[in-house]
């Protein structure tokens, strides 16, 4: 009836990394306000984004990336 959720839309690189920032500083925000629930979900999407995209490049000056081997 919906073939739209049978197979989700493809995460391209820019839209992965715009994700993986933004939970990236969202963990951060629940981390200092003791949201220990809401910090683990957004940990879990964060390790479900990275197959996907190969890898979340980081946004510090040394350009290093996030493995799912972390």
């Amino acid at each position: 009836m919906h073939p739209q959720l049978a197979t989700p839309p493809a995460i391209d690189r820019l839209e992965s990394f715009l994700v993986g920032v933004f939970l990236r500083r969202y963990v951060t925000y629940c981390a200092r306000r003791s949201r220990y629930a809401q910090m683990n979900g957004a940990l879990r999407l964060l390790r479900d984004l990275k197959p996907v995209a190969g890898g979340i490049e980081s946004d510090d000056p040394s350009n290093s990336r996030i493995d799912s081997t972390e």
